[in-house]
C-alpha cells in the first residue's frame, strides 16, 4: 500500500481571517498538537504549494 506523502506545517495565521479548504488547511486551535500555530497547512503538490505562500508569507511576517 502506498502512503502519499505531503508536508506538513503549523502556521500563526488566525484561521478566522481565512476560508479554510478540507483536505489543505484545518483551524487547529483548539486540539493537541505538536508545534505552534493556530492553522495547519499540508502541501501535497505545486499547486498547494503556490496557494500556500500568501498564508506562508503571513506567517513569516508575524512571527519576525
Amino acid at each position: 500500500m502506498a502512503r502519499e506523502q505531503a508536508l506538513v506545517a503549523f502556521l500563526r495565521v488566525d484561521p478566522t481571517t481565512v476560508q479554510l479548504a478540507p483536505g489543505w488547511t484545518r483551524d487547529v486551535r483548539k486540539i493537541g498538537h505538536l508545534g505552534t500555530g493556530e492553522q495547519k497547512v499540508r502541501i501535497a503538490s505545486v499547486e498547494d504549494l503556490g496557494r500556500s505562500m500568501p498564508l506562508l508569507r503571513t506567517s513569516y511576517v508575524a512571527t519576525a
